[in-house]
């Protein structure tokens, strides 16, 4: 599998209340994802002291975090308004190899970068609620 650099990884939101209208965020330069699952003990006395989880049962949750830069100053202005609502929205995280994470997630820690030469980045954490897709 090739490695593609994080900047390739393009941020998407959906409106919260129109659907179908969706705005490009920015582009990831660094990112870290993070799937969690917590399992379920199904451990026995038959199971002679080895653990066993019960199959495909269990909380999941993805955890994206990053840094990156705008794709302009209008996605610098909905990212912003997405963090400080403390909203759930629809985001997807597009790959250089044309996977795409769709999901519901909610914004728990964003930072804003300013440099002197004018240069504006981002960070964030993204916290998944609700069903995570993966498309190839």
């Amino acid at each position: 599998m090739p490695i593609f650099p994080g900047a390739y990884v393009t941020l998407k939101i959906y409106d919260m209340v129109d659907s179908s209208l969706s705005y490009n965020l920015g582009y990831f330069r660094d990112i870290n994802m993070r799937l969690s699952n917590e399992l379920i003990d199904s451990t026995s006395l038959g199971s002679n002291g080895w653990k066993t989880v019960v199959n495909k049962v269990g909380n999941r949750q993805l955890t994206v975090s990053g840094n990156g830069f705008f794709s302009g100053r209008e996605g610098e202005i909905i990212l912003q308004s997405a963090a400080f609502s403390n909203g759930i929205a629809e985001y997807h995280l597009s790959f250089a190899n044309s996977n795409v994470i769709k999901a519901n997630f909610a914004i728990e820690e964003y930072q804003r970068l300013a440099y002197m030469d004018g240069l504006e980045e981002f960070s964030l954490t993204l916290i998944s609620s609700g069903q995570v897709l993966l498309y190839d």
